[in-house]
């Protein structure tokens, strides 16, 4: 099924061709301040979508085991109709992830510096992997940079970007970013209207490996929004409840007659 789009977004695509300067965490120095992305990719047509959200890595990392937490983002349509209007809804593939370097002067972040992002699984990772996820970070960052109109590369706008294999700019590239943020074990996608849980890959301080959490959040993209949010708790059926009652009610029948 195609990207049902109107006409009128459609349209609109090729002047929304807005640049996302994306502070990255290399660029930022360990300040806390890079900025969390969406990624969304056709791996047949080789465009994406990349969208700076201005989150930056403290906000992400003070709310990690918050489960009262909730932050949510539409897509710009028109830039996402130019990346992806072509595209079949069942091949694209999506990611959210945050990423914070150590400070190279003081290390005054040392223990908290690493990626926070979408994944499959809870995939251990080493040292040197860590440090290809947080690259691709900076990467794709510096890719969208690298193309932005004059004007276009304040970190503040938080705009979204349609990028491509002849640009250098298309984020499922395993050389820029990828399923795998470049060369880890980490599969940190999904298709549309797939969930995924939110994992933290740390230092810890001096250990050697990263360690592992994850997160009390789960991020969610149904195609025109990205939400944070907990896990919704699982309804249970009507017909348990009956069935339950029911049984209550045999048991009270039962103790009637033997008495």
């Amino acid at each position: 099924m195609k990207l049902k789009l109107i006409a009128a977004v459609v349209a609109l695509a090729a002047s929304s061709q807005a640049s996302a300067s994306i502070l990255g965490p290399i660029e930022d120095a360990g300040n806390g301040l890079s900025e969390a992305m969406l990624n969304v990719w056709d791996p047949t047509t080789q465009k994406s979508y990349t969208q700076d959200l201005g989150l930056t890595w403290n906000e992400m990392l003070s709310n990690f085991s918050n489960a009262a937490y909730t932050n949510s983002w539409s897509i710009d349509a028109g830039v996402y109709a130019d990346a992806l209007g072509g595209s079949d809804v069942s091949n694209l593939v999506w990611n959210f992830s945050v990423a914070s370097a150590q400070d190279a002067v003081g290390f005054t972040n040392f223990e908290t510096f690493g990626v926070i992002g979408t994944s499959q699984n809870n995939t251990p990772i080493n040292s040197s992997a860590l440090d290809s996820a947080i690259t691709a970070h900076t990467t794709l960052a510096t890719a969208v940079k690298s193309v932005a109109p004059a004007g276009d590369d304040d970190h503040a706008l938080n705009l979204a970007y349609s990028g491509n294999t002849a640009t250098g700019t298309y984020s499922g590239s395993s050389s820029i970013w990828g399923p795998n943020y470049k060369s880890t074990p980490i599969n940190n996608t999904a298709g549309i209207g797939t969930d995924m849980g939110l994992w933290y890959w740390q230092t810890g301080g001096f250990s050697p490996d990263p360690l592992l959490t994850e997160s009390a959040l789960m991020a969610s993209f149904d195609g025109s929004a990205l939400t944070l949010a907990a896990p919704s708790a699982v309804p249970v059926p009507a017909a348990v409840w009956l069935f339950g009652s029911g049984l209550l009610g045999l048991v009270g029948v039962a103790r009637r007659k033997k008495a």
